[in-house]
């Protein structure tokens, strides 16, 4: 009997884990499906692929190294890095809210700048920095005091310190400048043998080294003065108190919402440009103090995608502050059928607003409203890093037919790029004195521009134009939206004629030989391409890394989304709407 009854209990076990084997590879699926806690962490490793990011690579091919870039490191794979930007996609289950990506690298050459892209649903990019290095400010005298709040720091002389110092540091830079000197008469530069490059060397050296001893002198001799005393306790005392602006220096931060434009009058006449545009477009204008922002938004939709065509403005100040958000609602037709009904005007008014810049970013999704009139009383009025043009029969219906002609744009971009996705698009556009030929439907075209301002002249239009500066429909228009009387660190030689720094300067966390650059992007700027299964499309990109011979070494890269948890409260409502989206 206790033999049978071990062979049923046995038969019992085998039943239980049959029957739960479907259970969990269900639970499994549904957790990868919902991500009910909130966050889905992905990790890219040199020497091991992950299955969900795909096309990780720069424009070269992969260069495993064995070892690291510092002395007597141990020996560590990365990848080496040479071009710039290097991408990657990004395969989810489903939309995330946010989305923070952490790269663990090496910057032996001191690379100045590294941003984090996300493409958006028009292909152009949406930018956040990750890190940056300023050599200057890396190498700041000990009299300078910081006080930091968030990536925000305010750097401010210790004035009696520094004080001290200089009525002994000024002589001593006035010896070692006229022994420089000396020296590059006794040993001219470009005539110099072998043997005069080795001595002047030899000397240069000798003369830094008793500079630096004689400096360290002098600070040993006033340490004893140095101290933490601030002029400033706090950034929002600084800018509620600013100082006179030929003392402050700034890096990375704008200014211009707290100083005028020099000679700026407000125009009591209206802008219109009457050129049509489709999808989401970033505008940036000037207003004096007291004026209103007032802009009239001609609209239509082309109902070519299903669902509803909203299209939202928010409003920012210099500091990246929402002032406003408001919604142009649909027109109504929710279905794919390319109805097209009247336009629609929608006004956008904010009373008396503080001088500065302000930016609007108009958020159309899957490009299916059409600006077709923007009327203004701002006359300084500048599109950034993209227009898309669209007068063009490949519109009929929306567009006036008896009213296509080529657009003139004025842009100061070093480069500009751009493509079209109709057979009628494609065209040759002049870009200042020289030809970009569009002969290939998806295709990004890109030339370099001549210095200073250039006309881009579009004969057909339905074509989309990007550069990585601001674009008008006139030469009065086109102004530089975040002016500053302030100057950059990066202008001037002696930081020390200065009182003030102020930055906005994220920079890496430090993991023993590794540095650790992070950025984050969320909606809406965090577009999933659901046409393509549902994938973000990164980018990580180096400015100015081949052309100055520098190099990146890369560990890993970890991402991580973020969304709502899923609790009681919310799970049925959320395994409707997934059932609804598989049925469909």
């Amino acid at each position: 009997m206790k033999n049978i009854f071990s062979k049923f209990d046995g038969l019992k076990i085998a039943k239980i884990v049959i029957w739960s084997v479907p259970f969990f590879v269900a639970i499994i699926i549904l957790n990868r499906i919902f991500v009910p806690g909130g966050d889905l962490v992905i990790k890219y490793d040199v020497l091991k692929d992950s299955p969900i990011i795909e096309n990780f690579a720069a424009k070269e091919p992969y260069t495993y190294i064995g070892e690291s870039n510092l002395a007597n490191s141990p020996k560590e794979p990365f990848q080496l890095i040479t071009t710039t930007p290097m991408y990657f996609d990004l395969k989810v289950p489903r939309a995330f809210a946010k989305a923070t990506v952490s790269m663990k690298y090496q910057n032996p050459d001191d690379q100045p700048k590294i941003v984090l892209g996300v493409q958006q649903s028009n292909e152009a990019y949406y930018y956040n920095d990750m890190a940056l290095y300023n050599e200057k400010l890396e190498n700041l005298d000990d009299h300078w005091n910081k006080i930091t709040e968030g990536d925000v720091t305010l750097w401010q002389k210790d004035f009696e310190y520094f004080n001290a110092k200089k009525e002994k540091m000024d002589p001593l830079d006035e010896w070692y400048e006229s022994e420089f000197n000396r020296l590059e008469e006794l040993y001219p530069e470009g005539i110099r043998s072998l043997l005069d490059e080795k001595e002047f060397k030899n000397q240069l050296n000798s003369l830094d080294q008793q500079y630096t001893e004689e400096k360290n002198k002098i600070i040993d001799e006033n340490i004893h003065l140095k101290s933490d005393k601030i002029t400033y306790d706090s950034v929002d005392a600084f800018f509620d108190n600013f100082p006179a602006p030929e003392n402050v220096l700034e890096y990375n931060y704008n200014l211009s919402n707290f100083l005028e434009m020099p000679g700026y009058q407000p125009s009591d006449k209206m802008t219109e440009i009457n050129k049509s545009m489709r999808g989401s477009q970033e505008i940036l204008t000037y207003l004096g103090e007291g004026e209103d922002l007032n802009f009239i938004f001609t609209i239509q939709d082309a109902n070519r995608h299903p669902g509803e065509d909203i299209m939202t403005i928010k409003v920012y100040n210099s500091q990246n502050e929402l002032i406003e958000e408001v919604s142009a609602p649909d027109d109504g037709v929710t279905e794919a059928n390319g109805e097209i009904l009247a336009a629609r005007r929608h006004q956008l008014v904010i009373e008396d607003m503080p001088f500065g810049t302000y930016r609007l970013e108009i958020d159309i999704p899957l490009d299916d409203t059409f600006i077709k009139k923007i009327q203004t009383y701002q006359h300084l009025l500048v599109f950034n890093k993209h227009v898309y043009l669209t007068d063009n029969v490949e519109y009929a219906g929306i567009v006036d037919e008896n009213n296509i002609s080529p657009t003139t744009l004025y842009t100061n971009s070093n480069y500009v790029s751009a493509r079209t996705a109709h057979e009628n698009g494609l065209q040759v556009l002049r870009v200042g004195n020289y030809n970009l030929r569009i002969d290939d439907l998806h295709v990004m075209n890109e030339i370099d521009t001549e210095e200073g301002i250039v006309p881009v002249i579009t004969p057909k239009n339905d074509i989309f134009i990007e550069g990585n500066g601001y674009f008008a429909f006139s030469k009065e228009q086109l102004f530089d939206p975040y002016f500053s009387l302030i100057k950059s660190i990066n202008e001037i030689e002696k930081v020390n004629d200065y009182d003030y720094i102020i930055t906005d300067y994220p920079r890496p966390a430090t993991e023993g030989e590794w540095q650790v650059a992070q950025a984050s992007i969320s909606s809406p700027y965090l577009y999933l391409n659901s046409d393509q299964q549902n994938v973000y499309h990164f980018i990580i990109d180096f400015p100015g890394l081949p052309e100055n011979d520098r190099q990146i070494f890369i560990k890993d890269i970890e991402i991580r989304l973020e969304k709502e948890p899923i609790n009681i409260s919310n799970f049925i409502i959320k395994f409707k709407n997934w059932l609804n989206r598989v049925r469909s």
